[in-house]
Formats: C-alpha cells, structure tokens, sequence
C-alpha cells in the first residue's frame, strides 16, 4: 500500500507540475502581449509627433513667410529658400496669385500647370498625389493671404516614414480629406 500512495502523490506532484507550467507560460504570453501593445502604442505616438511635427513645421513656415509674399519674387527669393533650407521637412515655397505662379524657391523654372490640381478650395493641408518636385507623394500646406495664396510642400517621406516605424502595425494610413497615405508611400 505505501507504493501506492507514493504512486498517486507523485502523479499528484506531475499533475500540478503540469497545471503550474501551462499557467505560467499563459501568464509569461499575457505579460509578452501587453509589452508589445505598449511598444505599439509608444510607436505610434512616436509617428503621430513626428507627422505633428512637420505639419507645425510647414506652419512655422507659413508664418515666417508671410511678410514676404507680397513683395516681387527678385526682392524675396533668397529670404525664402533661406526659410527652406532651414526646415528639415519642406520641399519648396510657392507663392500664387489665384492660378498664376509668382514666386518658387526652387533652382528651376516650374509651371503653375505643374503644381497639383487642388491648388483651390477650403482645405488648407492636401495630400497630393505627385510632387512637381520628384512626382511622388507630398504634403501642401496651403496659407491664403488675400489674393496671394502661400503654399509649402513637405516631402510625403516623413509621413510614410512615420508609419513604417509604427511596429506591429502593417496597415496604418494617414488620411487627409478623401484621400489616405500608406506606408508605402501610396496614395490612395
């Protein structure tokens, strides 16, 4: 008889063994899931800041050009590629008159007909399509001053490249309007 109560403690001690194992790996899986749902919502709000900052970026700009846009392109092109070069996320300035291209911070000529369609409209912020810079994804962060419309393009990059730092997370989108930016650069 004492061989079988050994018997039935040591399935007693394998059972529990077996039950305090399979509980301990649930409850290492459930602390492994929660560190990597913090580790996503950290990323995320990582990227948020980061397309926050080249939109308050593009802003800035806007401001600090303001006083600039209604003077003749020759007196105020190089105050504002020097407001260009000083931003880590815009592309170039453009200053319109209505549909006619006044004034650009670009090194080469460039055709108002080359400038997105959407140039006119309530929207101040526009996910374009094409740059007419490189003719991938850009940001227009467009500023109307009476009848001179100030407009700044942020290279699309620093958004896709906001998502694709998100970790754990395949199928984000910046959505602007009726249009949205993967992270892949697609606008769809």
């Amino acid at each position: 008889m004492p061989t079988e109560t050994l018997k039935q403690r040591l399935r007693l001690a394998a059972l529990l063994g077996i039950v305090l194992l399979i509980a301990l790996t649930a409850l290492n899986l459930m602390q492994a899931a929660a560190g990597l749902r913090k580790d996503s919502e950290r990323s995320l709000r990582h990227a948020e800041a980061m397309i926050d900052a080249a939109i308050d970026d593009s802003q800035a700009l806007i401001e600090a050009a303001r006083p600039l846009a209604g003077r003749a392109c020759k007196e105020n092109t190089l105050a504002l590629r020097d407001l260009i070069i000083a931003s880590p996320y815009a592309r170039a300035l453009y200053v319109l008159e209505g549909q006619r291209l006044l004034c650009t911070t670009l090194h080469r000529p460039i055709q108002a007909q080359n400038l997105p369609d959407y140039l006119v409209g309530k929207q101040d912020l526009i996910l374009a399509s094409h740059s007419p810079i490189t003719g991938q994804t850009a940001i227009l962060y467009r500023k109307q001053l009476g009848k001179r419309t100030l407009l700044v393009e942020l290279d699309g990059f620093h958004i896709f490249g906001a998502l694709q730092a998100v970790m754990g997370e395949e199928n984000l989108f910046f959505i602007l309007g009726d249009r949205a930016l993967d992270g892949h650069g697609m606008t769809l």
